[in-house]
């Protein structure tokens, strides 16, 4: 068994990325196409490009269609009001998802639970993150119920099991690698 994967090496296809995150593969287009999804690599091949994806790119659309599937964002009225001040349009659950996803691809705690997996050890990280005047507050613990008092009071934040979807992704990116990735879960 292959170890210590690269977690940023271009080496997973888009059949590879509709595989391991799930998503339907005219969603991956969309959000290719709106940059919600960026790929590691854009290699042109005569008139087309092919594009090549790290685990961290599987594991974001991943989080993004969990985050997507499971958390309703609704409008506020600051967003609405800046969106009539601007003449735009709010984001929508895709862009937000996007963004979280962002925030929450950090090298540090990825490199750990990749390290997890390879000892066979799972490290379960848990991100509790809110989005306060425009800038996410992002706080990882190794418990899901330590997140109190990290937030202000009335502020609305989210906890979501990181360590988890990263550690499915790198097992199932890894065993691509070698030609063994399992059937759907």
């Amino acid at each position: 068994m292959q170890k210590n994967l690269d977690i940023h090496a271009p080496r997973f296809s888009r059949a590879d990325l509709v595989k391991v995150s799930g998503l339907d593969p005219k969603i991956i287009k969309l959000w290719i196409g709106r940059r919600l999804i960026r790929p590691a690599l854009k290699v042109r091949v005569d008139i087309r490009s092919r594009l090549h994806f790290s685990v961290v790119t599987i594991f974001e659309a991943k989080l993004m269609r969990l985050i997507g599937e499971n958390v309703v964002f609704g409008p506020s009225h600051g967003n609405e009001m800046a969106a009539l001040a601007e003449a735009a349009k709010p984001k929508n659950n895709a862009t937000i998802s996007s963004d979280i996803a962002r925030v929450l691809a950090d090298d540090g705690w990825m490199f750990a639970v990749a390290r997890s997996v390879e000892l066979g050890k799972p490290l379960r990280v848990f991100a509790g993150i809110a989005n306060l005047q425009g800038c996410w507050n992002l706080h990882l613990r190794l418990n899901d119920a330590a997140f109190e008092g990290q937030f202000e009071p009335e502020v609305s934040y989210i906890v979501v099991p990181v360590g988890v979807i990263f550690a499915a992704v790198y097992r199932d990116c890894r065993a691509l690698c070698v030609g063994a990735l399992p059937g759907p879960q």
